[in-house]
């Protein structure tokens, strides 16, 4: 591969000439950022339609992996997931591990503010057992924007304190679902439990709160598939007919023991990915290889479309679900279609925008002389019938009003969230970060510092680097340069 072939990918537009190893890790760089591209773009599953139907509830689910409401430099993940809703207009959110004490949580930094606005109903839970920290493993939340919190009713969360699950009850007088999203934690390996990694895992913190409240020998996750079942078979009890369940179960979906009892004659409930579309959902896991992620429902709710997303297009490191449900079916009444006013582009307050204005008006108002034409109609006022002088200050006045609009339509832009960067870009900038980051970390190793590359590994096998500590030196710079 020569300087004059790498050029043919169109990274170079200048005359300056390419060493030949810089070429050749160009080229092989843009293969991998096609592979990554192909596999973005095609990586779906199932059917959900971009502008959503009338008389449909439609719901996003994801484990999004911390959401980091403290770290600044981590915002992406809100508007990411902010992008993915404008894009669908969704009208509720089921998050998993949020990653996120709550109880730390500025009241202007809630979570509804931040994916939402004052008019949204959201309920949070955490590990509320153990001694406050700003970030915590764990953790779930539910949110309805406003179309749908007019028919909240009621919100929950598990009742030990450990942040499992969360639920809105939702509906009319005749008819009400609980819609439900729940995290079972993963039992980790021998050495994942080891250290101070190992005691902040969702699993030791329900080892804790076992050994304390003296249940015995029990695991977390049979301590989690009881209390569930147990807390469904109540609401059942209860009256409610309708139960919607968005879960990480951390086991196979159509295989495990909690998903098979959820299918038991005194539940019923049936995963809806699978009825929907008539094949198994994908791997949920971006390294993973089986699907851990399943929307549950009793019968009586009829589920229309779901789908599940590429790898690496949502905020975490699962697949995001969209999942469209008939309203009467969930709510017992037809859903109103709400018509959004268009914007205001001039905003007075703002002073950019009322001097953008201003400016454009006059403009109009001067190449159209209407002035001008404004003393013609007052100089003819006398030599004109009355109903002739009406007509032309009407006509004067329309055209004034039209300057109106078209100054305003130019005194400011809105911002278009769901139109995304783009997405080759977005791999190379992360890929070369990355070089830059190993770059950094071969440093400080040289220098005998101890560096924890656990959060670096994995970010690798998700750009798809392949064996990056075997990189030497020259080979990083060079890609770095590519």
């Amino acid at each position: 591969v020569d300087a004059q072939s790498a050029r043919q990918f169109g990274q170079y537009t200048s005359d300056t000439p390419i060493r030949p190893d810089v070429a050749t890790e160009l080229a092989a760089e843009q293969v991998v950022v096609d592979r990554l591209v192909d596999a973005l773009h095609e990586g779906g599953y199932g059917f959900v339609e971009g502008r959503k139907p009338a008389d449909v509830v439609r719901l996003m689910g994801e484990n999004v992996n911390n959401l980091s409401l403290y770290d600044d430099t981590r915002g992406w993940k809100l508007q990411k997931i902010k992008e993915i809703n404008k894009r669908y207009q969704t009208d509720g959110l089921l998050l998993q591990e949020c990653g996120t004490d709550f109880r730390q949580v500025d009241p202007d930094k809630s979570l509804g503010i931040l994916l939402g606005d004052s008019d949204c109903r959201s309920v949070t839970a955490n590990n509320v057992t153990e001694p406050s920290a700003r970030t915590q493993h764990g953790g779930v939340a539910a949110l309805n924007f406003p179309r749908l919190a007019g028919f909240t009713l009621e919100t929950g969360k598990d009742n030990t304190g450990l942040g499992r699950w969360v639920y809105t009850y939702v509906g009319t007088s005749t008819r009400k679902t609980r819609i439900v999203t729940a995290y079972r934690p993963v039992k980790p390996s021998r050495s994942q439990r080891n250290g101070q990694r190992g005691w902040n895992t969702v699993w030791s913190q329900h080892r804790r709160y076992i050994r304390k409240k003296g249940l015995g020998n029990i695991s977390p996750r049979a301590m989690f598939s009881r209390d569930l079942i147990r807390q469904i078979k109540l609401w059942k009890d209860a009256g409610d007919e309708i139960i919607l369940l968005f879960m990480d179960v951390n086991d196979h979906v159509y295989k495990g023991r909690l998903p098979q009892r959820l299918g038991d004659r005194d539940l019923m409930m049936t995963e809806r990915f699978l009825a929907t579309n008539g094949f198994e959902a994908p791997n949920s896991y971006y390294r993973g290889t089986r699907p851990i992620t399943g929307c549950f429902c009793t019968q009586g709710i009829d589920c229309v479309n779901v789908y599940a997303s590429p790898h690496r297009a949502g905020a975490g490191d699962h697949r995001y679900w969209i999942m469209d449900f008939d309203a009467k079916s969930v709510l017992g009444a037809g859903y109103p279609h709400l018509v959004r006013p268009k914007g205001r582009r001039l905003k007075c307050v703002v002073k950019r925008t009322h001097v953008a204005y201003l400016r454009r008006l006059r403009k109009l108002t001067e190449r159209h002389r209407m002035y001008s034409k404004m003393k013609a109609l007052h100089d003819a006022s006398d030599s004109v019938s009355p109903r002739q002088l009406k007509i032309a200050m009407n006509k004067w006045d329309r055209e004034n009003t039209e300057h109106k609009i078209s100054a305003e339509e130019n005194c400011n832009q809105f911002k278009n969230d769901y139109i995304e960067f783009s997405p080759q870009t977005n791999i190379w900038i992360k890929r070369r970060d990355l070089y830059k980051q190993l770059q950094s970390i071969n440093a400080r190793r040289r220098l005998g510092k101890v560096v924890n590359v656990t959060h670096f590994a994995r970010s690798c096998v998700v750009a798809d680097i392949q064996d990056p500590f075997s990189l030497s030196d020259r080979e990083i710079g060079n890609r770095i340069e590519a």
